[in-house]
């Protein structure tokens, strides 16, 4: 009988077969990926500026530090064994902080 889980996966020999498969197959959409939402995060700073003008430097800070973050993950984790592990900090880093931008934010 086969054993239920929650997240299904291949028997061992072949679960470690397959993540090296799609960490090599994927890695460069990952890394696109990276650098296509950084870009966007980026863009992001000019509606900042637009909006709420007085938070202009803190957003700045911290979407440049983010965005160096999402950039460093992927130079030196993008080619690694979990790409979607690291795609998903990092989309959540980003969501974060977009959060913290909204709540430093003046009515």
């Amino acid at each position: 009988m086969m054993e239920r889980t929650i997240f299904p996966s291949f028997p061992a020999d072949l679960e470690a077969e397959f993540q090296s498969y799609y960490a090599r197959t994927y890695s460069n959409a990952s890394r696109s990926a990276l650098v296509l939402g950084s870009s966007i995060y980026l863009s992001f700073a000019i509606w900042d500026y637009i909006v709420a003008p007085e938070i202009v430097g803190l957003s700045m800070a911290v979407r440049f530090s983010v965005t160096a973050f999402l950039l460093l993950s992927m130079a030196f984790f993008g080619g690694g064994r979990l790409p979607q592990l690291i795609l998903a900090l990092d989309v959540f880093l980003a969501g974060a902080s977009v959060v913290f931008i909204i709540s430093n934010m003046q009515n």
